[in-house]
This record gives C-alpha cells, sequence and structure tokens, in this order.
C-alpha cells in the first residue's frame, strides 16, 4: 500500500502590525481564523485562511486495535479545507465571523494545520484552541450519528514544520464533541503544558483524526492562542453549553486492507525515523 504524506514546508512570517491586533497576549497570527481563505499548493480544495497551513496523510488504509481483531480498515483520504461562514452556521463559530473546517468525504481524516511563530529562545510558552466536530451519514448539519472524532494541540520548541515529530509536546488526546440534536454548541477546549523554546521560532500545530469514513466528517477550530507562560497562567476556559448526545450509527461496508496488517503503525515508525533523523536537525536550524 502506497502511502502519501503531504507537509506543505511554509515559514510563515509573523506580520508585528497583524499580530498585535489579536492582543498583546496572543503570539499567533489570525487566531480566529477570520478574513480570505487561499488555495494550498494551487489546490483549489485546500482553502485555508491567511497565516495558517495545513498538513494531511492520505492514501493509506489503516486498522486500529480498536477495530475487531484488526480485520476492519478503513482509507485515509485527503481532506479539504474551508473557512466556515456565520451566515452558514452560528453553532459552529465560537467568535468572530468565521471558523476554519477541514473535512474528509466518505474517508478517514488525519489532518490538522500549523502557524509557525518568533517567541524567543528560551521563553516558556503554552498553547490552546476550541475544536467541534460532525459525523453524520446524513445532510443536516444538526444532526450527528457518531462522535469518534479526537485531536489535540502541540508545540514544536524547535519550530519545525514537521507534524509527526517526536519531539512535539502535546496536550491530552481529547474527543471533539458534536453539536447536538438541540442545536447547542458544543466545544472542546484543549491545552498543552508550558513549552520552552529551544530556538526563536516555535510552531502550533493542531491535529483531528475521525475514525470512522462517514459521508460527513467535519472538524471546524476558532480562538486559538499561543502565550508567553513565564509568569502567565493565560487564558481560562469558557464553558460551552452540552450538547444533546445523538444514538450511535452502525458503519456501512468501508475499504479494507489485508487482515492483520497495521499500516498506520507501521507508516507511524518510520515517521517518528526520519523525524529524528532528518526534520530534527531542518526543524532545528
Amino acid at each position: 500500500m502506497k502511502t502519501r504524506i503531504v507537509l506543505a514546508l511554509v515559514l510563515i512570517a509573523v506580520v508585528p502590525a497583524l499580530a498585535m491586533a489579536q492582543g498583546p497576549d496572543n503570539l499567533l497570527v489570525n487566531p480566529s481564523f477570520e478574513g480570505p481563505a487561499f488555495p494550498q499548493n494551487n489546490i483549489s480544495e485546500l482553502q485555508i485562511v491567511e497565516h495558517w497551513t495545513g498538513f494531511y496523510k492520505e492514501g493509506q488504509c489503516r486498522s486500529d486495535d480498536w477495530m475487531a481483531s484488526g480485520s476492519a480498515a478503513y482509507l485515509i483520504k485527503r481532506p479539504e479545507y474551508k473557512p466556515l461562514p456565520l451566515s452558514v452556521d452560528a453553532g459552529r463559530v465560537r467568535s468572530g465571523s468565521q471558523s476554519q473546517c477541514w473535512f474528509s468525504a466518505s474517508g478517514v481524516l488525519v489532518a490538522g494545520i500549523y502557524q509557525r511563530v518568533f517567541v524567543g529562545r528560551g521563553n516558556t510558552v503554552r498553547a490552546s484552541i476550541y475544536l467541534q466536530s460532525w459525523a453524520s451519514e446524513g445532510g443536516d448539519p444538526a444532526v450527528n450519528e457518531r462522535s469518534d472524532m479526537a485531536g489535540f494541540v502541540g508545540i514544536d520548541p524547535k519550530g519545525g514544520v514537521n507534524p509527526w515529530a517526536i519531539r512535539i509536546v502535546r496536550s491530552d488526546w481529547s474527543g471533539i464533541p458534536a453539536k447536538g440534536y438541540d442545536d447547542s454548541p458544543a466545544w472542546a477546549y484543549l491545552e498543552t503544558l508550558p513549552v520552552v523554546a529551544q530556538n526563536d521560532y516555535v510552531t502550533f500545530f493542531v491535529y483531528a483524526d475521525g475514525r470512522w469514513a462517514s459521508l460527513h466528517n467535519d472538524v471546524y477550530a476558532d480562538d486559538a492562542v499561543l502565550w508567553i507562560a513565564n509568569d502567565n497562567p493565560g487564558p481560562t476556559a469558557t464553558p460551552s453549553p452540552t450538547a444533546t448526545p445523538g444514538p450511535t450509527a452502525t458503519p456501512g461496508p468501508q475499504p479494507t486492507c489485508e487482515a492483520g496488517i497495521d499500516y498506520g503503525r507501521i507508516e507511524q515508525i518510520v515517521e517518528d525515523v526520519i523525524g529524528r533523523l532528518v526534520f530534527g536537525v531542518v526543524g532545528g536550524r
């Protein structure tokens, strides 16, 4: 099984004037994902707002231990990215006029976004973000048939842009809640532990992993924060209304791989080795 891992090695410059507009405590540029989106790598389906870069896996068939005997497998597809305006669905925008969405139609989702930020070597930093999901076989955005999306936020202390690097300090792996039948928004608040910057730049990563190959397999991100935490505990999470859980649907027929071969685990071992030998040098320059 051929696996392609797509990384956009784009260095995002911090624009001081725009950064100041986000507030003195937040070092990210455009943390609420406002403004126009542009096609990454000239791919029309990858519409990502300014100052952010997408990353993803595609083309592999993955089986996990939690699936029965490893015999079921799901195809990881290249996601699509787009902003989600407040006018389309206010429940999926936490602040401002839009959120950043990425999704995989009828495929497993393993994807995210990142931003490289100047913080100054030796400073202690922390990161946080709010995430929401939608997983459904139907077209009603208020109905979630399952909620198996999970993710985390991470910081590369050397400012590298390899999202699979083992040195990335990650938050707890957290379930990403889905919007319930009563139309109440539900958000997961993810936050890292303190991280000491080993270079002048660090990289803020957001990951999402949708296990089921649903017709709709969507993630929404809003209100990202990266702050100097030397003497600053940072923002306090604002509770969101709890969504009413929907019924669990039985997965339909899915693509299958050879039973007993865990392509995801094999690939992760390879990626970790590459992260040590290659990106550990390049990202740390």
